[in-house]
């Protein structure tokens, strides 16, 4: 699991497999925020700089996987990050989306455990969600950093988080050919004309742990709405049927990224645009990028 330096520093070497106190909460004290109650989840947010947020996926999140929300984390420049778990899967995840040039993904590694990375970036203050106390743990000892915290069974929230860094330096990395994870089994860059693919564990080493998808649609800012890309991601279930359990539609100039999985199983992710991939659609293009790993 890497959490993503900012661009300014992307030449140091970090290792994140120090202890959590050693390096990241004293990075993430560096957040001001109001916690606040539960944010509620809407179409549309607003950014530092006054930009409308477009978030496809939260009606998904209602309507299609089941998810319920564990944590949601707004940050100023636009980035959100929300945990969640998946009561019919029995499943965590981890959802980052924002705006294409003023926000970046903070976690870019694969994942081991939701509640380290919820440790690691969470602002000190903030409540631990009961639920990922259940999460199979990485065998990284964790008692010292939960000794302090208070535990909640209703969702943790913070608006208006400020990261150590400014919008003109996150912008810096921004590209539709960016690669954000640390490692990916596919990268398909933007290119008009794109065909759906769907991408099966099967393909890279059996049943896995966890399914990583990464979409960037690089359709102009201020196109239609309408001119989603979408990512979807299913387990096989025992009957030997696949079942979708994360439907994310990422609206035009966003990104969006989806951790998911607990469980080793089966699993496969499909890609689709709302252009039917026609090249007469001009500029409408989006990057995709994944993984499964245990």
């Amino acid at each position: 699991m890497f959490i993503k330096p900012p661009n300014l520093l992307r030449k140091i070497s970090w290792n994140l497999r120090k202890p959590i106190a050693g390096l990241f909460l004293p990075f993430f004290m560096m957040l001001s925020m109001p916690l606040s109650a539960e944010i509620p989840l809407a179409s549309q947010a607003s950014a530092g700089n006054g930009k409308a947020l477009v978030f496809l996926d939260d009606q998904a999140e209602r309507s299609v996987t089941r998810e319920r929300k564990l944590a949601e984390f707004r940050y100023n420049t636009g980035t959100r990050v929300v945990f969640t778990y998946d009561e019919t899967s029995q499943e965590y995840g981890l959802l980052q989306e924002g705006v294409i040039g003023e926000s970046e993904p903070l976690v870019v590694g694969p994942v081991e455990s939701l509640l380290e990375v919820f440790l690691e970036i969470a602002p000190q203050n903030a409540a631990v969600p009961e639920k990922l106390l259940s999460e199979p743990l990485s065998g990284m000892d964790l008692s010292s950093e939960l000794n302090f915290r208070k535990i909640s069974k209703s969702p943790v929230t913070a608006s208006q988080l400020t990261l150590p860094i400014t919008t003109t330096v996150a912008a810096a990395g921004q590209g539709c050919f960016s690669s954000y994870y640390s490692w990916s089994d596919w990268h398909d860059n933007a290119t008009s004309g794109l065909a759906p693919k769907t991408y099966y564990a099967s393909s890279f080493g059996g049943k896995k742990r966890y399914a990583d998808s990464y979409v960037l649609n690089c359709t102009p800012e201020g196109s239609p709405s309408y001119l989603w890309a979408r990512h979807r991601i299913y387990y096989k279930k025992a009957n030997g049927k696949y079942k979708k359990h994360f439907d994310g539609k990422v609206a035009p100039w966003h990104w969006q990224s989806k951790h998911k999985g607990s469980i080793k199983r089966w699993r496969k992710i499909i890609y689709d645009d709302n252009w039917n991939s026609s090249p007469s659609c001009g500029s409408c293009e989006y990057t995709r990028e994944g993984r499964f790993h245990n």
